[in-house]
Order: C-alpha cells, then sequence, then structure tokens
C-alpha cells in the first residue's frame, strides 16, 4: 500500500546518506545501497520535513516527463523498504494517493 500524500517520509534510525567512492549511499544496519538519480532525490528529501506531494511535485519538475502513476509505484517501493526498517513513513493526515 502506498504511503498518503500528506505523510512525511524518513529515514529510519540507523539509516543515514553516506558516500562511498564519490558515489552517495544509503547506509543500513549491515548494508549499503548505492543511489543515483531519482532514488538518490527520494532518499535526500525523506527527511521528515517534506510531504510525499511534495517530494512527488519536486521531482516532477525534475524530471518533467515523470507521471503521477510513475511516482506513485516509486512511493510503493519505498513503503515495502519501509517495513523493512529503511525510510519510515510518518502519517499527518489521511489523504491517499490516487490511483
Amino acid at each position: 500500500m502506498p504511503p498518503e500524500l500528506n505523510s512525511r517520509p524518513r529515514l529510519a534510525p540507523g539509516c543515514r546518506l553516506g558516500e562511498n567512492n564519490q558515489q552517495r549511499v544509503l547506509l543500513m544496519p549491515e548494508r549499503a545501497l548505492r543511489l543515483n538519480g531519482p532514488s538518490l532525490e527520494i532518499v535526500e528529501r525523506c527527511d521528515g520535513k517534506h510531504t510525499v506531494q511534495q517530494i512527488i511535485s519536486e521531482l516532477q519538475q525534475i524530471y518533467s516527463k515523470a507521471h503521477h502513476k510513475k511516482w506513485k509505484r516509486t512511493f510503493s517501493v519505498i513503503s515495502l523498504s519501509c517495513k523493512r526498517n529503511v525510510p519510515s513513513i510518518s502519517n499527518s493526515s489521511a489523504a491517499s494517493l490516487p490511483a
């Protein structure tokens, strides 16, 4: 289930952005994930301040051909990762992503 548009994603405790060989990585307990392009843009905005809607809007400006459906899938992946303690989602209202 995708996160709500007004939720404010943030990295889970123990997770942080770092650098390895001049590449940005998401450091997690006992593992690391190399990030670039949209994945890096999304994780950089998972700071607990940006809402999902704000992140989608900002990324649509950067990647002008982006469609809402594509970002819905992207946040579904983030939501799945949330269950594995990568980012955590804090909900602030009951609005959900449009289909």
